[in-house]
């Protein structure tokens, strides 16, 4: 955890949650017990959220399911971005920034 834990508005914040929960639920899933880690970066204007894994990566790449698609749909709602895919170095990286609508000039 990075900054200062501020509350963010209740559909972001369960959005935080939601791709928390399926980066995980992924990692456990495809990426062969490897290293995973969490990191919400709390900013003033929102909340940078990361889960990335040393895992072999996937040819799934979320094609198939409708957990990733659905993630970025929920945090585009709240006026976010989210990206996840294979990272160069290797393993599987999920990211979404959730705006702090409340926090906005």
């Amino acid at each position: 955890v990075r900054g200062e834990n501020a509350p963010l508005p209740p559909a972001a914040d369960l959005a935080a949650y939601r791709v928390v929960q399926e980066a995980l639920t992924n990692a456990l899933k495809y990426a062969e017990r490897a290293r995973t880690e969490v990191v919400l970066d709390y900013r003033d204007e929102g909340l940078a959220l990361e889960v990335v894994d040393e895992g072999p990566g996937t040819a799934h790449n979320g094609a198939g399911g409708r957990g990733l698609t659905g993630l970025a749909e929920r945090v585009a709602v709240c006026g976010g971005t989210f990206s996840a895919g294979r990272r160069p170095s290797g393993g599987f990286a999920v990211r979404a920034w959730l705006p702090n609508i409340a926090a906005a000039p």
